[in-house]
């Protein structure tokens, strides 16, 4: 999944949000009371799934090594988000969220054998619920960019075959507020999720499978829907 690419844009980024927070002074204090803020957040996304096999025909006494990477062609995925946020100095915003993301890819496979050629297509079906901590902000146009990191945990069906794997998450994009409290959001995000243990033999496939790792890249869009926000608005 390119992880030194996805942390080298999101160390750019952060790059980008210490400029974006000191080139303005800071906003005029906040008035007493509470500087909390609590929302929902529905949303909508496009997963890119990678998965890379390291496949060793075992079973054989010239077993050759053989690893090689593809990439699931994405289903518009859907899900949402809760979150309690806190408004800092200097336009500065902190946010304590949980996402839930359901998606799902669609896998082509190529086997030759003599003269023929198989291909074989999996559907693979995800469910993400990933705690993150994001920190953003807000310049005067309206606009909140922001990083985020957070720690996924995911449920994955390839085919009939299930299994669990878990991974750090990281994510970049920016907020668009509007009447103070309202946001509309768009991010990328890339999680690259580790390694997944299928039983041999299953899916066909993967029957010689040594190793499987699993990675996704995602596009999501969402609105901040406010449930209570006390003393937490821009001003």
């Amino acid at each position: 999944m390119g992880k030194r690419y996805i942390f080298l844009t999101v160390f750019f980024l952060l790059i980008l949000l210490f400029g974006e927070v000191f080139a303005y002074p800071p906003r005029r204090a906040q008035k007493e009371g509470s500087k909390w803020g609590f929302y929902v957040a529905p949303m909508f996304s496009s997963e890119r799934v990678g998965l890379r096999l390291d496949n060793i025909k075992s079973t054989y006494e010239d077993s050759v090594a053989i690893a090689f990477g593809v990439n699931g062609r994405g289903k518009l995925g859907f899900g949402g988000r809760v979150g309690l946020f806190t408004r800092l100095a200097n336009r500065q915003r902190i946010d304590f969220a949980v996402s839930v993301d359901y998606f799902g890819s669609t896998f082509s496979f190529f086997e030759y054998s003599g003269n023929s050629l198989s291909i074989y297509e999996y559907d693979l079906t995800g469910l993400e619920l990933s705690p993150r901590v994001t920190w953003s902000a807000h310049i005067p146009e309206g606009f909140e960019p922001y990083v985020s990191i957070g720690y996924a945990y995911t449920s994955l069906t390839l085919n009939d075959v299930s299994t669990g794997v878990h991974g750090f998450s990281v994510a970049a994009g920016t907020r668009v507020t509007f009447a103070g409290i309202y946001g509309f959001w768009a991010e990328l995000s890339a999680s690259p999720l580790g390694t997944v243990a299928f039983q041999y033999s299953q899916p066909e496939p993967f029957e010689y499978a040594h190793r499987l790792e699993v990675g996704t890249f995602s596009f999501h869009v969402g609105f901040d829907f406010p449930v209570s926000f006390a003393g937490a608005t821009e001003r």
